[in-house]
């Protein structure tokens, strides 16, 4: 127990979150903190971004890795996701209702 705990501290390693900020992530600790829940959990997160800071960085981080983004309405959603889970590939899916 601490009265000053801080995800940041526990969770948050600095060289990572220097890397973060160069592929677009803003310094806010807000959006450090949110930055660990998206890469640290368990289940796929789910972003509500406005201001698409966040979309922008994972398209940024994610680009290297064969990144494919989608939506429910597209005619071949079954298939990127047939082909990217399996083997790996990072999905986004945009414009969730």
């Amino acid at each position: 127990m601490s009265e000053n705990y801080s995800i940041l501290k526990t969770l948050g390693d600095p060289l990572t979150l220097r890397d973060w900020e160069r592929y677009g992530l803003p310094s806010d600790a807000v959006s450090q903190e949110n930055s660990i829940y998206v890469t640290k959990g368990y289940r796929w997160p789910l972003l509500i971004d406005p201001q698409l800071q966040a979309n922008n960085w994972i398209k940024t981080m994610e680009k290297e890795n064969n990144l494919r983004i989608t939506k429910f309405t597209n005619a071949d959603f079954i298939r990127v996701m047939m082909l990217c889970l399996p083997n790996g590939f990072p999905v986004i899916v945009e414009d969730v209702d």
